[in-house]
């Protein structure tokens, strides 16, 4: 009772940075809602096993490290599903920077290639990360044929804040909608208008 208490009350010890932990006590003392809500925490960082190995959390996981992998899965599941659908027509479809690379769908390429990195890997949605993958694109590399997209380097604050609030309109209930049991996981994918 303690532990539930102490996620209640939000001790300043349990920090997001903790939460393989913090999911392996909840789950070893069967609490469920504790245990869904830091599911969800995990999200925001890499769960391939060399990265959990390399910062000692892998030990910790003996308890619902599986339930917790399948959860991983079935979120980036729905997230890629969601995320074709706002590519194609939501706001990634109505983003034409008349970029010097753009897919099929009019949409730049690296903007398609980030937004997949995301479903493959919800940790990397954060706006830094964001702005990396559209400085990769702005900025040549030293390579011959590579230049400079003035069309995406001259995208607006206002532009790349619509599309981000889009895309965390996109991300939030995709996550939301994977709903993590102590039983099993079970997947409920929401298809974006």
């Amino acid at each position: 009772m303690r532990i539930r208490d102490n996620l209640a009350l939000k001790n300043p010890l349990i920090q997001e940075e903790n939460s393989f932990y913090v999911y392996f006590l909840a789950k070893k003392h069967d609490l469920g809602r504790e245990a869904d809500q830091e599911s969800r925490f995990t999200l925001r960082f890499p769960m391939a096993i060399e990265d959990l190995e390399d910062t000692g959390q892998l030990e910790v996981l003996s308890c619902g490290f599986h339930q917790l992998c399948g959860y991983h899965q079935s979120v980036r599941e729905c997230l890629a599903g969601d995320f074709i659908t706002f590519m194609m027509f939501g706001a990634g479809a109505r983003i034409n920077f008349r970029s010097i690379k753009l897919n099929s769908s009019d949409v730049p390429i690296w903007l398609h290639d980030y937004v997949n990195s995301v479903a493959v890997n919800p940790a990397l949605f954060n706006l830094s990360k964001f702005h990396l993958a559209l400085t990769r694109h702005v900025v040549p590399s030293n390579s011959p044929s590579s230049r400079s997209c003035q069309s995406c380097a001259s995208i607006s604050f206002t532009t790349i804040g619509t599309f981000w609030t889009a895309l965390s309109g996109v991300m939030e209930p995709g996550i939301e909608n994977v709903s993590f049991s102590a039983a099993n996981v079970t997947v409920i994918c929401v298809t974006i208008p």
